[in-house]
């Protein structure tokens, strides 16, 4: 990026994850523009600025992780302000987008969630997004502005790429853990030239933890599994997948993911598991607590 238009840039981070905004300030050789967040006693948000954004272009940082509402007003709150304070462009980069996985009524009578946070979005006054792999690509539909979609497939096979030690040299299966994630599993397989397997999984809709049974196609035996998801929450999907995979003949079972959500606040149900490691990106800012021996950051 040429000087000339830095020179017209500003970068600023909400609360969710300020390390990542500072790998971004630093690639970019930009400092974090000043800012204040204060969250009230009753969880509610206040955002303000203290720098000279007229005519600048504005990038904002948040992940709308856990808390997911109160980082989204808080991203609105400062998209609202910048608006007000005459920037001339506003980028937000959003490493995790909360509701995407709401992105269609699956019964009568629910509402379309990730609807109305691409329109809260819009009306605060953000010009464009910067997303990383969103759960479903039809939540992109509801932006009504452009939306630049990243995938972090490129990063992950780097990784093992350069791990081939550690995932068992050329005895690697890629596996998706439903048919929602079989392309994306399928593409991972295809760069690193291993072998490829689906897990197809029938969940309870009024009990969304809950899986009645796993048919596996492919092969697993004798092999290296590598579990590839674009986020990990409860674990449920994970766990139900490393397990069929040793079931059916795997060594080991390895869990790939770009959102590291965790919404459980126990770890024990990960070391007592049958995922032999996680692997996940630094789009949501993983606190301490729930942090365990297995969990790694790519």
């Amino acid at each position: 990026m040429s000087l000339k238009l830095l020179k017209n840039m500003k970068l600023f981070s909400g609360s969710s994850n300020k390390s990542l905004a500072e790998e971004i300030a630093s690639d970019l050789h930009l400092l974090i523009s000043p800012s204040e967040t204060v969250r009230f006693a009753d969880g509610e948000v206040r955002v303000r600025i203290s720098d000279d954004v007229k005519d600048q272009h504005v990038i904002l940082v948040q992940s709308l992780s856990q808390p997911g509402d109160s980082n989204l007003m808080e991203l609105c709150q400062f998209a609202q302000v910048l608006k007000k304070e005459k920037a001339g462009k506003i980028t937000a980069i959003i490493p995790y987008l909360s509701y995407a996985r709401q992105h269609k009524a699956h019964r009568a009578g629910e509402a379309v969630s990730v609807a109305l946070v691409a329109s809260f979005l819009k009306t605060s006054g953000i010009s464009e997004c910067v997303l990383l792999d969103i759960h479903e690509q039809d939540a992109l539909n509801y932006f009504k502005m452009p939306v630049l979609h990243l995938s972090a497939s490129d990063i992950f096979a780097e990784y093992i790429d350069s791990h081939r030690d550690d995932f068992g040299e050329d005895n690697l299966v890629i596996v998706a853990p439903d048919k929602g994630r079989k392309l994306e599993a399928e593409n991972l397989a295809s760069d690193l030239e291993a072998g490829f397997a689906v897990i197809d999984k029938l969940r309870h809709l009024d009990k969304t933890d809950e899986i009645d049974h796993n048919v596996l196609t492919g092969e697993v035996k004798n092999k290296e599994a590598v579990i590839f998801d674009d986020m990990i929450s409860t674990g449920a999907t994970a766990i139900s997948a490393a397990e069929k995979c040793k079931e059916n003949g795997a060594f080991h079972a390895y869990l790939l993911a770009t959102h590291g959500v965790f919404s459980k606040t126990d770890n024990s149900h990960w070391e007592n598991s049958a995922v032999d490691r996680v692997f996940v990106s630094n789009s949501i800012q993983i606190p301490a607590e729930k942090r365990y021996n297995k969990l790694e950051n790519v």
